[in-house]
């Protein structure tokens, strides 16, 4: 499988109150703010004989809801990406991860719930499987968009929001 090198995004997601700890393990829970994004990422180079993808992406997100505040956030990440099954001659399934940093034009109310330290400046983590259509440029994304202090080596204290996304890559 030739995976291409470049790729935009879109992204659209919701909110979710439950901390990364429990997203696994329990059924979903959602509430009305959301962020709709694009990104651009691309493969800068391979390993193991292309089985590992390392990638650079570049992510803008904004952010809007009930509470009513609207912002843009910024992201900057690496990840890595494995490929975890071809089933046919049409559907080619991967799975990443990412770890870099966010900035948001305001401090997300959301992320103050605990403690009140949250900052522009957070960790950002994606979690990613996606399901490419082989002869076509089309991608369909799920991903776990994840900011937080990153248990206080980003900023001293204890924020996180955790966003379900769905997304529909183009590459070329």
């Amino acid at each position: 499988f030739n995976y291409p090198k470049n790729h935009f995004t879109f992204f659209q997601g919701m909110l979710t109150p439950k901390d990364v700890s429990e997203i696994i393990s329990t059924p979903p829970a959602l509430r009305a703010e959301f962020l709709s994004g694009i990104s651009y990422n691309r493969t800068l180079f391979t390993w193991l004989y292309g089985y590992v993808m390392f990638e650079g992406e570049v992510f803008y997100a904004y952010h809007y809801g009930q509470k009513g505040q609207y912002f843009g956030e910024y992201i900057g990440m690496a990840m890595m990406r494995l490929p975890a099954k071809t089933y046919n001659k049409y559907v080619h399934l991967t799975a990443a991860v990412g770890d870099g940093v966010s900035y948001t034009e305001e401090i997300f109310k959301y992320e103050n719930r605990r403690d009140r330290r949250s900052s522009h400046w957070t960790n950002y983590l994606a979690i990613e499987t996606a399901m490419h259509f082989l002869n076509t440029p089309y991608t369909i994304v799920l991903r776990l968009h994840h900011r937080s202090s990153a248990y206080g080596l980003i900023l001293n204290g204890n924020t996180d929001s955790n966003f379900y996304c769905l997304g529909l890559r183009l590459s070329f």
